[in-house]
C-alpha cells in the first residue's frame, strides 16, 4: 500500500513509477487504487499493462474489497495500491470514535493485511520528520508502516539527514527520490489530465517515472515486503449476476388485483396494504432522504504528461490513435477500436412485506428514510413476485444458471454500446464485466468520431471531461441526431455526469443531443463529494426508494434545467434538500457516479431493459 501524510506528496508518481518498474523487472503487477478516483488507475494502467482497478468501501462496501482485491489480482505475482489524500483521511463522519475513517487508505490496507510504505515529501523536513513517523506508526495498532521512501530530496546532505531521523523511529528507507521538477506540470480542474487524452505524452510520461523509481527506490526490498494476508473466494461477474437473478427469481405470477404494498416515508415507515386499480410509478421525494455526509477526495497531485495523444490504456478503456494494441479489460484491441468500461451501482435498500428493512447489500446505514412524510410510493407485495418488483424479466420458472440464462458469455445478447475516447474516460472495468456477465455484448465507440454502433439496443454514456471536447462533440452531428431520436423512441441510456452533459440540449453554447430539456456550462465552483442518495422514482436501473452510494465530481452545472423527474434525493452537507438528474422515457441521466461491484442488481435491470427494447424495436 502505498500511502503518504498527505495530499501533494508525490503518491501517484511513486505509484505510477514502482508498477513500471516492477513490471520492468519482470513480476506481473496488480494496479489499484483506493477511492473513487478515474484517473490515476488510468496512469496505473499504462504503467502495468492490464487495467487498474478501484477499491472504494463507501460506494461498494468494506465487505468487497477483499473480493474485488482478489479478482484484480488473477495472474499477478504482485499488486501495488495507491492510497487516497493522507493515510488516515476519509469519508468526514462528525460522529467517528475509530481512528480509522470509512473510504481510508488506512482502512483499506487493514482489510487487505497488506503493508504500508510511506511516501513523505521531505521539501521542509529535517530531524523533526522522527516525530512525524512515530506518529503515522503508532496512531492505530492495525496499521503496520513497512517502510518509508523519500520523495523530493533536495541534496545528498539532506537525504542523510533524513535516512538518521528515519532510523530513530525503525523504520527503513526504501527509496529517496531527488526533485524532479519537470514531472510536474499542470493538471485539469479535476486533477490529473486523464492518460487517454494524452497518449503518447502520457506513455513517455509514465516511462519517466519508471526510470526515477528503478534508479532510486530498493525494488528488491519493496518485492520482500510485499504481502497480503486477504483470504477467501474472488469477486466474480457471472456469480454476482447469477445471485442476482436467484434472488429475483418469480415464485408467482403478479397480477393487478393482488395486494400491494404501499410503503408510507413517514417517521415510523410503517407499512400499511393497499390495492391500486393500476400499478403507477413509484416515486418518493427527496424530503424523505437520509442526510449525506459530503467528503473530500484526493485531487492527484502530479501530473506528468504533455501535448500529444496516441494510445493509452485507462481503467481498462484503450483509445488508441495509431493501429498500436492496448490492454482493455483484458482485451487487446487496436486501430480506431475502443475498449471502456463504466460506473455502476452501489447496494439498494428495499423494504420487506414483514414491515422492517431487507439489507440487499451495501455497509452502512440502518434507517430506510429519515425526515417528514409527504408522500409515498407503492411497491409490489414482494412475496408474490420479488422478479416483477426487483425489474429482472424470466424466460421461465427454472432454476437461473441452468438453460433458461447463460451466465459470462454475451453470444447472442443485446448489444450495448459504450461511449469511450478522450470525452468519456471514466469508469471502473467491472461494469463491462458485469454488462457481459449478464448477457450483454459491449461495443466501445468513440463520440468524437463514431457512429452509434450498429444493433444498439441500449447506450452507456460515463463520465468523462465532454467540457474539454464540447465543440468535437458538436461536430459529430449525426450520432447526436440519431442518440435524441432513439431516447425519444425508448432507447434505455444509462448516463453519468460526461453522458448527462451529452444528453443535454447544449454545453457551452455547443449543440448536444436535446435528449433532455436543459443546457450546461463550466461552473464557477467544483462540486465534490460522497452521497447517500435514494431514487424518486422508477427507472431503468433503480426502484423508487431505493439507496445508493455515489460520487460527486464535477465542475460543469445545469442552466434552465426543465421539469423532468428527478432520479436522485439527497440531504446536503447543511440540510438543504437535494434532488438530482432527470428521468425521461427510458433514460436515467444523473451527475451522480456509481460503482457497479456494489450491487449488480441494476446492471442486470439495465441489460433486460436492452433486451425487451430489442425485442420490440429494429434496432439500428
Amino acid at each position: 500500500m502505498i500511502a503518504a501524510p498527505a495530499s501533494g506528496s508525490g503518491k501517484t508518481t511513486l505509484a505510477t513509477g514502482l508498477i513500471g518498474a516492477l513490471r520492468r523487472a519482470g513480476h506481473r503487477v496488480a494496479p489499484f487504487k483506493v477511492g473513487p478516483d478515474y484517473i490515476d488507475p488510468g496512469y496505473h494502467g499504462l504503467a502495468a499493462g492490464r487495467p487498474g482497478r478501484n477499491l472504494d468501501p463507501v460506494l461498494v462496501g468494506a465487505q468487497r474489497v477483499v473480493p474485488l482485491y482478489r479478482h484484480g489480482v488473477r495472474g499477478c505475482d504482485l499488486a501495488v495500491v495507491e492510497g487516497v489524500m493522507g493515510l488516515f483521511d476519509g469519508r468526514i463522519d462528525e460522529n467517528q470514535v475509530a481512528p480509522v475513517a470509512e473510504g481510508s487508505t488506512a482502512q483499506v490496507a487493514a482489510l487487505l493485511g497488506a503493508p504500508v510504505v510511506l511516501v513523505v515529501d521531505a521539501r521542509g523536513h529535517s530531524q523533526s520528520l522522527a516525530a512525524l513517523l512515530h506518529g503515522f506508526a503508532t496512531f492505530d495498532s492495525g496499521i503496520r508502516l513497512g517502510g518509508v521512501i523519500l520523495n523530493r530530496v533536495g541534496s545528498e546532505r539532506h537525504d542523510q539527514v533524513l535516512r538518521a531521523a528515519c532510523a530513530r523511529v525503525g523504520l527503513p528507507v526504501l527509496g529517496s527520490l531527488p526533485r524532479m521538477p519537470e514531472l510536474e506540470v499542470p493538471s485539469r480542474h479535476l486533477g490529473l489530465i486523464p492518460a487517454v487524452e494524452h497518449g503518447s505524452a502520457a506513455t513517455a510520461a509514465v516511462a519517466a517515472m519508471t526510470d526515477l523509481v528503478a534508479a532510486h527506490v530498493d525494488l528488491s526490498a519493496i518485492a520482500r515486503l510485499a504481502h497480503s494476508t486477504a483470504t477467501g473466494d474472488p469477486w466474480d461477474p457471472s456469480d454476482a449476476v447469477r445471485a442476482v437473478f436467484n434472488a429475483t427469481a418469480p415464485v408467482a405470477t403478479h397480477h393487478s388485483n393482488e395486494p400491494v404494498h404501499e410503503v408510507a416515508t413517514p417517521k415510523d415507515s410503517t407499512l400499511r396494504t393497499a390495492t391500486p386499480e393500476v400499478a403507477t410509478p413509484r416515486t418518493v421525494r427527496s424530503e424523505d432522504v437520509t442526510p449525506e455526509d459530503a467528503a473530500p477526495v484526493d485531487v492527484p497531485e502530479v501530473a506528468a504528461v504533455s501535448e500529444a495523444a496516441v494510445p493509452a490504456v485507462v481503467s481498462g478503456v484503450a483509445v488508441p490513435e495509431a493501429a498500436v494494441p492496448a490492454v482493455a479489460s483484458g482485451v487487446a484491441v487496436s486501430g480506431a477500436a475502443v475498449a471502456a468500461v463504466v460506473s455502476g451501482v452501489v447496494a439498494p435498500r428495499t423494504v420487506s412485506p414483514a414491515g422492517g428493512q431487507q439489507q440487499v447489500g451495501g455497509d452502512g446505514d440502518t434507517a430506510l428514510f429519515a425526515g417528514q412524510a409527504t408522500e409515498s410510493f407503492v411497491v409490489p407485495d414482494q412475496s408474490q413476485s420479488v422478479g416483477a418488483a426487483s425489474g429482472i424479466s424470466h424466460r421461465s420458472s427454472e432454476s437461473v444458471g441452468g438453460p433458461s440464462r447463460a451466465f459470462g458469455t454475451s453470444r447472442g445478447g443485446p448489444v450495448i454500446a459504450m461511449a469511450g475516447g478522450p470525452a468519456f474516460t471514466f469508469g471502473y472495468a467491472e461494469h463491462r464485466e458485469l454488462l457481459v456477465a449478464a448477457g450483454a455484448e459491449v461495443v466501445v465507440f468513440d463520440p468524437l468520431r463514431d457512429e452509434l454502433p450498429e444493433g444498439a439496443a441500449g447506450l452507456v454514456l460515463p463520465g468523462g471531461f465532454p467540457e474539454e471536447h464540447a465543440a468535437d462533440l458538436a461536430a459529430n452531428a449525426g450520432l447526436l441526431k440519431t442518440v435524441g431520436e432513439l431516447a425519444r423512441r425508448g432507447l434505455p441510456i444509462h448516463a453519468e455526469c460526461a453522458g448527462l452533459l451529452y444528453l443535454t440540449r447544449s454545453l457551452d453554447g455547443h449543440a448536444m443531443a436535446g435528449v433532455l430539456d436543459a443546457d450546461a456550462e463550466f461552473g464557477p465552483r467544483l462540486t465534490l463529494g460522497y452521497r447517500d442518495a435514494v431514487a424518486l422514482a422508477d427507472s431503468v436501473l433503480w426502484r423508487a426508494g431505493e439507496r445508493v452510494r455515489g460520487h460527486e465530481f464535477h465542475r460543469t452545472r445545469l442552466i434552465a434545467a426543465g421539469t423532468a423527474p428527478a432520479a436522485w434525493g439527497w440531504h446536503g452537507s447543511q440540510g438543504e434538500r437535494v434532488r438530482e438528474g432527470s428521468l425521461i422515457t427510458r433514460v436515467h441521466a444523473s451527475y451522480l457516479h456509481t460503482h457497479p461491484a456494489g450491487n449488480p442488481l441494476a446492471t442486470a435491470r439495465f441489460v433486460t431493459a436492452t433486451e425487451q427494447y430489442a425485442g420490440h424495436h429494429v434496432v439500428p
